[in-house]
């Protein structure tokens, strides 16, 4: 799941906000599988160069996404019968 936020004023971007998150359904009380690969990825976001649809027409460089406040990836994490618990990787790392 991807949410993307956009603050305006006066109709101009002043800020922009993007979130990554892995959802993830509980196996057992309070326990989920996470994979290790995903966590890596969403701890530490690697830059990446797109070769295809929107990636060949729109950008020329690889894409790098800011992550200074270690809230660009996270986990969804869905407890029964429909809570859902939001951390970011870094905490889970």
């Amino acid at each position: 799941m991807v949410i993307i936020s956009v603050a305006t004023k006066d109709r101009e971007i002043v800020y922009e906000k993007t979130a990554f998150i892995q959802n993830k359904k509980e196996d057992s009380e309070n326990v989920w599988k996470i994979d290790q690969d995903q966590l890596y990825l969403l701890h530490n976001f690697p830059t990446f160069k797109g070769e295809k649809g929107i990636f060949r027409k729109n950008f020329n460089d690889d894409v790098v996404f800011q992550h200074y406040s270690e809230t660009l990836g996270n986990y969804g994490l869905f407890q029964s019968p429909g809570e859902m618990i939001l951390t970011n990787a870094f905490t889970v790392f």
